[in-house]
């Protein structure tokens, strides 16, 4: 008795928060896409009540792989930083004091992890940018590192163009 086997497609999905839209303060200034190929190899395997009578093979190995492309699309973005109105008394608009519990470059593990994730391409490898940020209107309040930041609009995962406030 032979056994045959039916593949089934599996779609390979990446995980992947698209492109955050420029907020106020940025300036899109140019969109890359890559194209990559990935391979998923599935583990199969297969159960089946078969009579007593019937001889089958002791041992059969059977491997399939499916190999898909992928496309990727960043947007790279620069921050206007602008001062109009005061916020806080160490920032002005439209940067915001930030409670941050890490601040760092592009070469935090952290941060570099955060922005891969977004898609956010960082120009210029010094810009200081926190991770895992809330808004305060008192230095007093945060317990972690204070920064004013002129782009918040990343839902607090990370603050980009900051700058350290001490009391």
């Amino acid at each position: 008795m032979r056994f045959s086997i039916l593949t089934v497609s599996i779609a390979v999905g990446v995980a992947s928060a698209s492109p955050c839209r420029p907020s106020s303060s940025e300036i899109s200034a140019e969109t890359t896409t890559a194209i990559f190929d990935s391979t998923s190899t599935v583990p199969y395997s297969f159960t089946s009540a078969i009579p007593s009578s019937t001889t089958l093979p002791i041992d059969e190995t059977v491997s399939a792989s499916q190999t898909s492309s992928e496309a990727e699309s960043t947007t790279e973005s620069i921050a206007a930083v602008t001062s109009t109105a005061a916020v806080a008394p160490f920032c002005g608009a439209p940067a915001a004091l930030q409670c941050c519990n890490t601040v760092g470059t592009s070469s935090d593990p952290v941060v570099s992890l955060l922005i891969g994730l977004l898609g956010i391409v960082i120009q210029n490898p010094d810009t200081l940018m926190g991770a895992t940020c809330s808004r305060i209107d008192d230095i007093g309040a945060c317990n972690q590192t204070p920064v004013c930041c002129s782009d918040n609009s990343h839902g607090g995962l990370i603050s980009i163009g900051c700058t350290r406030v001490r009391e």
